[in-house]
């Protein structure tokens, strides 16, 4: 789950970490632990939200993007 940036490991009984933007040599550069299960979700629903807004954009090649638009594009069921 999530992209190649980010990271979902297990933190035994108390939940998961959530550990984005991998840049070495430092590690990541954000972190966020979840000990809820619907803030765990809400969290990865607004990241898959973000990624397919972005990837539509990318895909209509927009250089400035224009959230309306690309959100029209969406089919329903997104």
């Amino acid at each position: 789950m999530g992209s190649e940036d980010e990271q979902y490991p297990i933190s035994g009984r108390y939940g998961f970490v959530e550990l984005k933007y991998y840049k070495p040599p430092h590690g990541f550069e954000e972190d966020a632990t979840f000990t809820d299960g619907r803030a765990l979700f809400d969290a990865l629903w607004q990241e898959w939200f973000d990624t397919t807004l972005y990837l539509t954009a990318k895909k209509m090649q927009l250089d400035n993007i224009i959230y309306e638009e690309v959100f029209n594009c969406l089919s329903k069921e997104k």
